[in-house]
């Protein structure tokens, strides 16, 4: 049974202005950077979910690697599933690597990049494609990102979360703060020092990866 959650316990407050702007697709980019612990996947596994369920449209979560998305990205919605009260709907499965929303058939489905071709041929028979998360955007390229993009954005409604860990390498592409500056990106930069005092214990233990 679908339990009443309040949206704002689960979220840290500092990133309760940028849902408000996700729920509004105020913006089509939306990329946060912070540190472990700083709750920044907790909140695109939340958002995330919430979007499938309301608006009735599939989604795809890619990292680098096939291989790190069942411990990382996938086990992440699966915990924000639960903490939603939401279990009920969804369900889960490992061969393929997917989530699909039971009462209207919509699907969170999981690709590495290392492997294209699996992400070109994906087929949904039911709804659109409009949301998109890279997590641990910082381990793959601008090109990288790009052909996602151009396989996967197909629609106005489009929008995707890019979670990362600011790398220390001033040269790091991420690091290019003016490739960020667009009218349809917001850059949201967090740290555990902006997390509530009572949250840090669970948080650093249910949020492998930050």
């Amino acid at each position: 049974m679908t339990t009443s959650v309040r949206i704002s316990d689960l979220l840290a407050p500092h990133f309760h202005s940028l849902y408000r702007d996700f729920h509004a697709r105020s913006f089509t980019h939306f990329w946060l950077m912070g540190g472990r612990g700083s709750t920044k996947s907790s909140f695109a596994s939340i958002a995330l979910v919430l979007a499938v369920k309301r608006d009735r449209t599939n989604a795809v979560v890619v990292m680098r690697y096939a291989a790190t998305l069942r411990d990382s990205a996938y086990a992440q919605v699966l915990w924000a599933i639960e903490k939603l009260g939401l279990a009920s709907e969804f369900t889960a499965s490992l061969s393929p690597l997917e989530i699909r929303h039971t009462p209207s058939g919509m699907r969170i489905v999981f690709r590495g990049l290392d492997d294209p071709r699996k992400l070109k041929s994906l087929k949904f028979p039911h709804g659109d494609l409009n949301l998109l998360w890279v997590e641990e955007a910082d381990s793959v390229t601008p090109d990288d990102i790009r052909s996602v993009l151009q396989t996967v954005a197909r629609s106005d409604n489009f929008r995707a979360l890019y979670t990362l860990n600011p790398p220390r390498h001033k040269r790091h592409w991420v690091n290019d703060f003016d490739r960020f500056d667009r009218p349809d990106t917001v850059v949201h930069r967090s740290s555990f020092e902006d997390v509530p005092a009572g949250w840090l214990g669970s948080a650093f233990l249910e949020e492998g990866n930050g």
